[in-house]
């Protein structure tokens, strides 16, 4: 069960907001609170699986675009690594720097570093270019991209950069990580 904690300012944005979360999403309880010291208060008294959602962006005007912009506030190491690891999910292809990062939970950037490698077992970095590469990897197998808009769409914006990390974890280009995959899936079927 997922709980969701939103500030929001008057009953329409709330229940806008929620629309917009519950569409589809039976295991999700949401509640109001009418400040982030509120919400704050609730995290630190009810746990885990709470996510707070500052409101006080655009889309609570319903402008209908993109995600809800989830901010979460300081807590527990595990639940904030957690929403630092989601944002990197949700934002993998744009540009993140540990500032950035460190930012939205409130720690500084050394601090941020030092926990995440504490518990990740990983740099933040690391952790970036993990996910980048899982979702170059199901492009390369589901789509028919080149290799040059893959790049840009997990966030390198060099492809000769995308190709050398590419080649560093997975020992070949991403054009034969290709080729090899489908052609070990062309013999299986034929064999």
């Amino acid at each position: 069960m997922q709980k969701i904690l939103i500030v929001a300012e008057g009953s329409i944005r709330f229940n806008r907001l929620q629309n917009m979360i519950k569409n589809g999403q039976e295991e999700t309880v949401i509640c109001r609170c009418s400040s982030m010291s509120e919400a704050a208060e609730t995290i630190r008294s009810e746990g885990a699986d709470v996510i707070v959602a500052d409101v006080s962006s655009s889309i609570a005007e319903g402008d209908g675009g993109g995600k809800l912009p989830f901010s979460p506030t300081k807590g527990n190491a595990k639940q904030d690594l957690g929403y630092i690891k989601q944002y990197i999910r949700d934002h993998y292809n744009e540009s993140i720097n540990n500032s950035k990062l460190a930012a939205i939970i409130h720690l500084t950037p050394n601090y941020l570093c030092t926990l995440f490698k504490k518990e990740e077992k990983m740099t933040v970095r690391a952790y970036i270019e993990k996910v980048r590469l899982e979702r170059a990897v199901f492009l390369l197998l589901t789509d028919d991209m080149s290799i040059s808009d893959i790049s840009t769409e997990v966030g390198y914006k060099q492809p000769s950069y995308f190709c050398r990390v590419f080649r560093d974890h997975y020992h070949e280009t991403p054009s034969e990580y290709r080729e090899n995959r489908k052609s070990i899936g062309r013999n299986s079927r034929n064999g």
